[in-house]
């Protein structure tokens, strides 16, 4: 558990870990958009630059929780516009677990 914690809370290690989640996010979304994964950043909005369909970005959550080892609900997940949104929630999630599983609040 203590390895848990500090990866979590280790400013480094988040750093890291974001980046990886990028970098595999961005794959999956090459795979469904055609984009480049070079060119996709947190700041790439879903739609607008992805031209990502709501069944493609279902699509996409699907192997993002395979790849990321996260459980995502699909009424968030539609409501992301950007990548940085989908990275946040993942965040988020990660954050939460790591509380439950110590019993923090």
């Amino acid at each position: 558990m203590l390895l848990l914690m500090t990866s979590i809370d280790s400013p480094d290690s988040g750093i890291e870990r974001r980046t990886a989640d990028l970098k595999t996010l961005a794959g999956i979304l090459q795979d469904t958009t055609g984009v480049d994964a070079s060119e996709i950043t947190p700041d790439t909005n879903l739609v607008e630059d992805l031209h990502i369909s709501s069944l493609s970005l279902i699509e996409t959550t699907v192997r993002a929780e395979e790849a990321l080892g996260v459980q995502l609900e699909d009424e968030h997940v539609l409501s992301f516009n950007t990548v940085g949104d989908f990275l946040d929630y993942v965040d988020g999630l990660r954050v939460l677990s790591a509380r439950e599983k110590t019993g923090a609040q």
